[in-house]
């Protein structure tokens, strides 16, 4: 689902020029009898020698459905064109996986359950080679892992239209390998992010061009972040990208308040708390010590205290 135009009332202040919402597809059955719909796709592309494996099952009844989707992507070296022939190494491989579960009670209430997988192995970054001044910049292992529970309520005849209650749990796994050019010392990094979160949001259509919505969220992200320089004859322990055991705290009320006057024009009414806050232990509780990964790369020698 695309929705145009600012949306930084329901999903946050990063929204200001749109919002893609992408909704897990959900296998409908109004039977009592369990139906299975395999699905294979398979794409192939010359200009990276590219190719890309999709397998689908879907099936259902009436009560219960499921969707699972599972690939296998391998993408070669990029051929540009004229002037530019092959870009490499611009190559990488991808496993990835979705599977979603609805569980109908009633009419009026039903459980999903998602759970999604990619896992990316030896991604490079093209624009760190053709500057000359890496001869190594890999990204692997690249993974993330999400899993969420989410209730949907329809209520029939009342004054709330939907109501979902949805709780998350999400890992990202991302390492990196760089060696600079003429350097024989290697350097890897390991940032994992492990993400809790909970949202509830309610709508209720007060007429059929009246619409008002409202809801809750919460967030909390915990940064694990290492490094470590490898030599001919050693190795040690260098800082990550970002402080290790870091925490970032995030969370946000919001009600908004539609009203549809023709096909062109609608009035849209909103208002929205934030709160951010984030915890590093190389500054003083809920500080505000940031730095890009970028910027790691050039802090070897700084000490920011500690």
């Amino acid at each position: 689902m695309v929705t145009r135009g600012p949306t930084s009332v329901a999903y946050g202040s990063d929204a200001i020029g749109g919002t893609i919402n992408l909704i897990p597809r959900i296998f409908y059955s109004n039977t009592r009898h369990f139906q299975l719909k395999p699905e294979v796709m398979v794409r192939l592309s010359t200009a990276d020698k590219g190719k890309n494996y999709t397998f689908k099952l879907e099936g259902g009844n009436e009560r219960f459905s499921f969707t699972g989707v599972g690939g296998y992507k391998d993408i070669g070296d990029l051929r540009a064109g004229k002037n530019v022939n092959v870009q490499s190494p611009t190559g990488w491989s991808e496993i990835d996986g979705n599977i979603n579960l609805r569980y109908t009670i009633n009419a009026n209430n039903s459980l999903d359950f998602n759970y999604l997988l990619v896992n990316q192995k030896e991604v490079p970054r093209y624009d760190k080679y053709v500057t000359g001044q890496y001869q190594k910049y890999i990204y692997e292992p690249q993974k993330r892992r999400l899993s969420y529970i989410n209730y949907n309520y329809k209520p029939v005849g009342s004054w709330i239209s939907d109501f979902q209650w949805n709780v998350s749990y999400q890992q990202e796994h991302e390492g990196k390998t760089l060696q600079k050019t003429g350097s024989s010392t290697v350097k890897k990094i390991m940032n994992r992010i492990y993400t809790i979160g909970t949202f509830a949001c309610l709508s209720s259509i007060v007429s059929e061009k009246h619409i008002i919505k409202g809801g809750i969220e919460y967030y909390r992200d915990i940064v694990r972040s290492s490094g470590k320089k490898i030599k001919i004859d050693s190795s040690e322990e260098i800082r990550g990208d970002f402080p290790d055991k870091s925490i970032y705290n995030s969370g946000g009320i919001y009600i908004k308040d539609e009203y549809l006057y023709s096909k062109k024009l609608n009035l849209t009414a909103g208002l929205r708390y934030s709160y951010f806050a984030f915890k590093s232990p190389l500054e003083a509780p809920w500080g505000c010590l940031l730095y890009t990964s970028d910027a790691a790369d050039e802090l070897d020698g700084v000490d920011l205290g500690g």
